[in-house]
Formats: C-alpha cells, structure tokens, sequence
C-alpha cells in the first residue's frame, strides 16, 4: 500500500484486488459514497497496484520506483482529472490549464501534493464550477496511446458529478471514451452525488460503494495519527459525521475545537452583553471565511447545551457526550437553576438551519444569542422571522 493513513474498506478492496489477481479488472469503475470516506485514496490504491511492479497479496508494495511516483502522483501512467476554473478563454484544442491564471497553476500544483500527502485532502481550486471538456478532449487525444511505462493507464476522474455541469458537454465527451475504451486502461470516476452523473456513464462503470466511517474509526484516527486526546476525538468524529477529511483539517488547527466552544459559551452566558456583538461579528466573519469551522463550532455548541439537557432532565451521565467535562456542565447547571437548555439547544439548531437557507447571519446569530438569554431564565422567546 501507498498510504499509511488510508482506512481501507476491506470488503470493497479485496474485490479489487480479486479482480486484479484474476485477470477481471473492469475497465470503468465508478467510486461512489459519503465525502471523507476515502474513495479517492482507494483510486489511488488502486492505480499504484495495477502498476506496481512487485504487488503483493493486499496491494501495491509501496516501495517499488512505481509506487514511488504513483504516491508522488507524478507516475506518467495516472491521469489525475478534477474540476477547473475557467479563468481565460480557450480553443477546442488548447490543453486544460491554459484556462488557468499562473496562480491557480500554483494553487493546483500545491493541492496535488497535499493529495499525495494526505488521501483525505480535496483538491479543490476556488471557482471550479465543472470539469472542463478540454480535460475530456485531452484524455481522447492520449488515452489510445501506449502507457508510458509498463502497466495500466489508471484515469482518475475526482468529483465526477461535475463533468455535467451547464449543458454536460464533458460527460458526452466521455461517454464516447467509456464506449469503446482503450486497451489497458482503466477509468475510475469518483463521487460523493452518484445520481448527477448521466445513466449512460453509471451503466458503462462497474459500481462500487464506500460507506460512512464510523465513529469509533474516525476517533481511533484521530488518536493515533492526529494525537488528540480521546474526548475531543470523540466528539470531532460525532460533529464531523463520518467525513475523516474534515476531522483531520478540524484537528490540524491552533488550539482544540473544545476550548474554542468553552470560549464561546463563557461570552454567550456572560451577564454583561458588553462582548455579544463582537461574539456576532466574530461568528459572522467566520461563517463567511471557514463555513466548515463554524458549522463545528456550532455542532459542538449544540451537543454541550444537549448535554446540560440531558443533566438536567434525568440527573444522568451515563448519556452524556463530553464526559470529562462533567464538573464543568454541574458548573453551568448550578449558576443557571431555571435554565431551558432544550431551548438553548433549539436555539442554535435553528441558526444552524437559517443559515444553510442564506439567512443574513449577523441577524441570525443576534436572534440566537437573544433566544439562549431568555433560555437562561426558563423562558422561550416569542418572535416571528
């Protein structure tokens, strides 16, 4: 294997290694599941063992000069495809990244590295609506010529859903490539949202689905690799919902995501209100800057009023998630007697919905801290939107 860090699907795998020792490789796979389940660091694996040159009983060695460039993703026999900007105009012929600026050419290359590092990274250039038809009219022009190097041409088409953006120009394109394919070569199509892609394109791939990781698994990651202490592995798994991508860019930030919601909480039950309005501009700001932060933030926000619920209903911490904050939660209980924490906890759910519906946020955030101050005193505020 080429990667340390990937969590291998063992059922889907070995049915792709099967087919590989068998001779019964397909040539059009279709990778298709949750984001953050690791389907493109399997179209990796899966590249790197159909052109390694000593694959062993599970895979790529990973050591071979193959497995070097195809972890390096700089092997001439992968082709990487992923939605572009179309920043400058081009002619039919003209390859795909003139339609960049030098800036995303850089952008680009940098992000093709993190891949390399990192099967969870997504690549993704601000702007990239589609995959352009010139990345399409480039794979005709190659596809039917000899690999570079002994093995499989292995193309690798990530966000797959994407070649039909506008009019679809791009898939037609490809659907004529996945008719009559090349020999020895394989096309891999990667998608979290399988039922935007044509039917014409699903029926001509052999489908394979990667499900959600679970919890514990992402937890257990995060422990290991990311060295997070257990609760807020814990808890970054629930938040992140089975997406290891984003629990590791969680993971990878300056301070853990508990002490910045410890934060929050001290400036939203704060008696004095000097602070709520930079609390607001702050939320907004990052809203705006780091949605998938925010969103967390607000996830985690939810689950310690969830938890104060729960506490204050059944007296029970047998069902409480931030379990080793427990002289903590008694703490906010105590200072807070007649508190409605399921209103608290309603209160950021429906910012959470509000501003998925593009609700302006420094309103939607002023109503919420409004409705979470009222909470405090066992009231429900009545208001209309």
């Amino acid at each position: 294997m080429i990667y340390s860090d990937l969590i291998l699907h063992s059922d889907q795998w070995q049915q792709l290694v099967a087919a590989f020792n068998q001779e019964r490789l397909a040539h059009a796979y279709l990778f298709y599941g949750p984001a953050g389940s690791g389907k493109e660091g399997h179209a990796i694996e899966l590249a790197a063992l159909v052109n390694c040159q000593q694959p062993t009983n599970n895979g790529a060695c990973g050591s071979c000069p193959s497995c070097i460039k195809v972890k390096n993703l700089q092997h001439p026999n992968i082709q990487l495809v992923v939605p572009l900007p179309r920043r400058n105009a081009i002619e039919k012929d003209d390859p795909p990244l003139k339609a960049l600026r030098p800036a995303d050419v850089d952008d680009l290359t940098d992000q093709f590295a993190a891949k390399a590092r990192d099967p969870y990274f997504q690549i993704g250039l601000q702007g990239a609506q589609s995959i352009l038809i010139n990345s399409v009219r480039e794979l005709r022009r190659t596809a039917y010529l000899k690999p570079g190097e002994a093995g499989w041409r292995a193309i690798l088409i990530f966000q797959a859903e994407k070649l039909c953006t506008g009019v679809g120009a791009a898939a037609n394109a490809l659907l004529k490539l996945l008719e009559e394919p090349p020999d020895w070569t394989m096309f891999v199509l990667v998608t979290d949202r399988p039922h935007m892609l044509l039917d014409t394109i699903r029926s001509r791939c052999l489908g394979l689905h990667f499900p959600q990781l679970t919890s514990d698994q992402i937890a257990a990651f995060l422990q290991t690799h990311q060295g997070l202490a257990d609760e807020e592995a814990r808890v970054l798994a629930q938040v992140t919902g089975g997406n290891l991508g984003q629990a590791r860019e969680l993971a990878s930030e300056d301070g853990t995501q508990l002490e910045k919601v410890q934060a929050l909480l001290q400036d939203l039950l704060a008696d004095q209100p000097t602070g709520w309005q930079q609390t607001v501009n702050d939320l907004a700001l990052m809203r705006y800057r780091r949605s998938l932060e925010f969103t967390t933030r607000m996830q985690l926000l939810q689950l310690w009023f969830r938890d104060l619920m729960v506490l204050q209903k059944t007296g029970s911490e047998d069902q409480v998630i931030f379990s080793q904050r427990i002289t903590d939660l008694h703490r906010y209980l105590d200072a807070h007697p007649a508190a409605d924490w399921g209103a608290t906890t309603a209160a950021v759910e429906q910012v959470i919905s509000h501003l998925e519906r593009n609700i302006n946020p420094t309103l939607a955030l002023t109503n919420m801290i409004l409705d979470i101050r009222e909470a405090l005193n066992g009231q429900r505020r009545a208001r209309t939107e």
